[in-house]
């Protein structure tokens, strides 16, 4: 899939997931496509299953409008550490995450990860302790909102280690974040972007090819339901 090459990096936002029935979760359970009915089998609530499925809608809508891939074409695998890709057009990159009603995909023609968070979510300190460098936990602690500042380095960790394939066999302290400038910075390569809303924090990060220019601004694109509910068939 060498046109690939020639896609923009996109992100895809859908707000739908806990507006998924019960109805629809049995549909995607009898599917005819094994990536569909593995979205929603073995997970340990419905809230989850319903955030899944959600993610694998959008992806399957990203991959038809950036890659012109439709959901008969998709075949989807993992990677020994846990990321996901089309193992028929693996130069058509892509990464999932949803969290709190939100699903995001993220799409390009190199590797990229993203991550998204409630910005109320509950961390312990312990957590913050466990994953953050010295110089991290420093700007927390100074900062008039540290559980947003820790989130803002928390998803930036995560869709780095998604980025890399390596899932969380990374050190998360390998990696050291500074979110008080613009454009973020990091003591390892890699181009980051960040965005946030009242109620969200979304973060993605690229790996870009050297002989590529080193550009990483996704074009945001929020998806309503009607358009993801026709792929579950």
């Amino acid at each position: 899939m060498d046109d690939c090459l020639d896609i923009n990096c996109n992100i895809y936002i859908y707000h739908g997931a806990a507006h998924l029935t019960d109805a629809m979760v049995a549909r995607a359970e009898n599917s005819s496509l094994p990536y569909i009915v593995s979205s929603v089998t073995g997970k340990r609530s419905p809230s989850a299953r319903r955030h899944s499925l959600a993610a694998v809608l959008l992806m399957m809508y990203a991959a038809e409008k950036s890659f012109g891939l439709s959901a008969d074409q998709l075949s989807v695998e993992r990677t020994e550490n846990g990321k996901p890709f089309f193992a028929n057009a693996p130069d058509c990159c892509f990464n999932l995450s949803h969290s709190s009603g939100a699903a995001v995909c993220i799409t390009a023609p190199f590797p990229v990860g993203i991550d998204i968070e409630d910005r109320e979510r509950k961390v312990d300190v312990s957590v913050m302790r466990r994953v953050c460098t010295q110089l991290e936990l420093a700007d927390i602690y100074s900062s008039p909102s540290p559980l947003t500042c820790f989130l803002r380095i928390w998803t930036l960790k995560e869709s780095y280690i998604k980025a890399t394939g390596d899932g969380l066999k990374f050190p998360m302290k390998n990696i050291e974040f500074r979110t008080g400038s613009e454009p973020v910075s990091a003591n390892l390569p890699g181009l980051f972007f960040q965005t946030e809303t009242d109620s969200m924090i979304l973060a993605a990060a690229a790996l870009i090819p050297n002989e590529l220019p080193q550009f990483f601004v996704p074009k945001l694109t929020e998806v309503s339901p009607d358009l993801l509910l026709p792929y579950l068939g």
